[in-house]
């Protein structure tokens, strides 16, 4: 079985297949496709793209005419997204990628937002450091990842620093933990007691994300979430197609399964 937590999975696609030939990079990166990508930078725990996609719709199903529309090129990089409410679009986003030898390069724009990500890659096709900007600004990355710990191709810790618009820094280290089989991982950090735990199946799916948040005062979405052994846990299940990809996205509390979002999935 693979690891389930490979190096930055799929966080953009796949480089080129010229860059693949030249430096062996065999890696695939997960992809962020259910929030803006700039938010979420840790990408460890998400979902993997499968296939050749052309286009996915994700709907909401508490909210009737909310839903998200992605699309993808040839490459399986998503390359832009629309967000609808009530069936009026509220929001697009689009990225377009370059390469660099080992380095990859994403532009992103939100509305009149723009960000600038980079990825370097050792020569291994790992990562092994990552900043994101936020455009006009290309000298001090505001998020930037570095000094990942790999075992093989898991990764066991990493540094993340955060660049304050008044100067000041905030760094938080994190750490990952591996069951026997790499079937379970756990991911803590030393800024706070949240605690994110990774169930797999045997085909290498993420079944199960339980953020334990270890703070009795935590609400989540209006309402105090809780299991048998505490009230501050969240988990979120999937289903998935006959090609890995997840079709429906469940909140689980205690017995509790809430459907939250179901995909349409359009393939080449």
């Amino acid at each position: 079985m693979k690891s389930p937590t490979k190096p930055y999975p799929n966080r953009w696609g796949q480089l080129p297949v010229q860059i693949l030939k030249m430096r062996s990079i065999i890696i695939t990166f997960l992809l962020i496709i259910s929030g803006t990508i700039h938010c979420q930078v840790l990408n460890l725990g998400d979902t993997e793209i499968k296939g050749n996609i052309v286009r996915i719709i994700e709907y909401s199903i508490s909210n009737n005419g909310d839903y998200r529309e992605f699309r993808f090129d040839s490459l399986s990089n998503i390359i832009s997204k629309r967000s609808y409410r009530e069936s009026n679009l509220v929001q697009e986003i689009y990225w377009h990628y370059s390469y660099q030898d080992s380095v990859q390069i994403v532009e992103e724009k939100i509305g009149e937002e723009s960000y600038f990500h980079k990825s370097y890659f050792d020569s291994e096709g790992r990562l092994a450091e990552y900043k994101l900007y936020n455009l006009p600004d290309t000298v001090r990355p505001f998020i930037h990842e570095r000094n990942i710990d790999y075992e093989g191709d898991k990764i066991l810790g990493y540094e993340r620093i955060h660049n304050h618009s008044d100067g000041t820094q905030l760094v938080i280290k994190y750490y990952i933990d591996y069951d026997s089989d790499s079937t379970r991982a756990s991911i803590r950090n030393d800024f706070d007691s949240q605690i994110i735990t990774l169930k797999y199946d045997k085909e290498g799916n993420l079944k199960k994300r339980i953020i334990d948040y270890n703070d009795p005062s935590i609400v989540i979405d209006g309402a105090r979430t809780w299991s048998r052994l505490s009230q501050d846990k969240y988990c979120i299940g999937y289903k998935y197609d006959s090609k890995g990809n997840w079709t429906k996205e469940y909140s689980i509390i205690w017995w509790r399964r809430i459907l939250k979002s179901r995909r349409k999935i359009e393939y080449q």
